[in-house]
């Protein structure tokens, strides 16, 4: 299957060292000297077939920095310089990656470079089957006494939450998961372990897995079908007073439709009640919602995009929330309305066509000075076209005459 994965930081790397980052980071992921603490775990083998990274602002005449993805602490071919006053540059070509390698992005400054403002990338890759992969981390170390949740998309940095809901994605269309591997920066330690689940509506566990003493990596397989409207998240659960970990999770993903890919939103943050506000759509964005769409904004590959799904606090009576999926600024059609005693809605039948390298957000519009929320989840498919397997081409149709 033909994917892509989408990473943005709003924050450059520095300008004098090499720093990591998640290959899914959002937008306040923050680049790390450490690199444990931004590698992510791949479920399944992929190709990775093309990487290309923007830049708000260049580096600089006779300044550069060089993106390059890595798998298990080593350099890969998928890697891009941006020079001077280059504010794009892409990679083609192909990296092939085991299932449980470790992979991540670094920057690595030549010169010094300007600041940068907030780079984006996306990762095109390639599975061998109609599935594609998720993957999610923190660089937060979480809670060794208590079990914490997790988002199941995205790279950020902040702690996890106690409540199982917090942080649940909302599924925008039928999927079946299939597969989750758990991965921590450092063992557990001896006589000690943590349990990973992945956690479907709250506090159900699936898919679970147990990485004890000095291990670091563990995974398990089953077969979860989850519909429209409901909550995917990742559950740790520490036994024996472990060491404090980061976690990170990756799930493989298996459409209802070829080629769909979902991507979301979830934190306990509320969009403004009195203003319009913004949100990066992966992960948990920049958990709070902000007045500034360029501080909220994603890139992303060409693909289609599709099935908007919004779940967040009654507004009350007489009251709205608006929000819509915009494109380089402008609305897209695909708009959810939540109003008076409803809690969720979708928009299932509007579709949007994207080219590689716009620009994605959502906006929340209020009206009437709706309720405060509880945090706000939204979800939504890219669609990407499938190449047609070699039996189907038309040069081998019989010729008639």
């Amino acid at each position: 299957m033909n994917c892509f994965w989408q990473g943005a930081d709003n924050d450059a790397p520095s300008a004098s060292a090499t720093e990591y980052n998640f290959i899914t980071a959002s937008a306040l992921a923050a680049w790390s000297a450490t690199e444990s603490t931004r590698t992510l775990p791949v479920s399944e083998a992929i190709t990775i077939t093309k990487l290309t990274v923007y830049f708000d602002t260049a580096p600089g005449s006779g300044n550069a920095y060089s993106f390059t993805i890595r798998d298990d602490g080593a350099d890969t071919a998928a890697s891009v310089t941006l020079a001077d006053g280059a504010t794009s540059a892409t990679w083609t070509g192909g990296v092939a990656v085991a299932a449980l390698s470790m992979i991540d992005m670094s920057a690595t400054p030549a010169g010094t470079p300007a600041a940068i403002g907030t780079q984006y990338w996306t990762v095109e890759y390639e599975t061998a089957g109609d599935h594609y992969l998720l993957p999610a981390g923190t660089g937060t170390q979480a809670s060794n006494a208590a079990a914490s949740y997790m988002w199941p998309i995205g790279g950020a940095s902040q702690l996890l939450a106690s409540d199982p809901t917090a942080y649940g994605i909302v599924a925008p269309t039928d999927v079946t998961v299939t597969k989750l591997v758990a991965a921590f920066d450092v063992a557990p330690g001896s006589g000690t372990s943590y349990d990973v689940s992945f956690s479907h509506n709250g506090p159900n566990d699936y898919l679970i897995t147990t990485i004890a003493n000095g291990t670091t990596i563990a995974s398990a397989t089953d077969v979860i079908p989850v519909a429209p409207g409901d909550l995917m998240g990742i559950r740790l659960a520490p036994s024996a007073s472990p060491a404090a970990v980061r976690l990170k999770t990756c799930l493989t993903i298996v459409p209802s439709e070829p080629g769909e890919i979902m991507s979301g939103f979830s934190a306990p943050q509320s969009p403004s009640d009195s203003m319009t506000t913004y949100q990066q759509p992966i992960g948990t964005g920049g958990l709070t919602w902000d007045a500034t769409e360029s501080l909220r904004q994603l890139r992303v590959s060409e693909c289609t995009l599709k099935k908007f799904y919004v779940v967040t606090t009654s507004p009350g009576s007489g009251r709205s929330r608006t929000q819509h999926l915009r494109v380089n600024g402008a609305n897209t059609g695909l708009s959810v309305v939540i109003a008076d005693t409803a809690f969720a809605g979708n928009d299932a039948s509007t579709t949007y066509e994207l080219a590689d390298g716009d620009l994605v957000s959502v906006s929340s519009v209020p009206s009437g000075t709706p309720n405060a929320t509880s945090g706000m989840k939204f979800s939504y498919v890219m669609q990407r076209s499938q190449a047609l397997p070699a039996s189907s081409s038309t040069a081998f149709l019989p010729f008639f005459h």
